[in-house]
């Protein structure tokens, strides 16, 4: 099927296993920048869990954000 200059393929489950390695690999540098922030961080005596607590609190405003359009 041809949409917008896309071709998409009849290949099943393929999105799904596109999106899954997406995901994996955003995970991967989502890791890696928090790895260098924390050694920064460090480097410099800040405290590196700040910006983990930063990250934690908005993936759990967009949970929660996507509760409340649920209901």
């Amino acid at each position: 099927m041809l949409r917008d200059g896309y071709r998409f393929s009849n290949e099943p489950g393929l999105a799904e296993r596109l999106q899954r390695e997406s995901r994996e690999e955003m995970k991967l540098r989502l890791l890696r920048d928090i790895r260098m922030d924390m050694a920064v961080c460090e480097v410099e005596g800040w405290n590196p869990l700040e910006y983990i607590d930063e990250l934690i609190e908005l993936l759990e405003g967009l949970k929660h954000a996507d509760n409340r359009a649920e209901n």
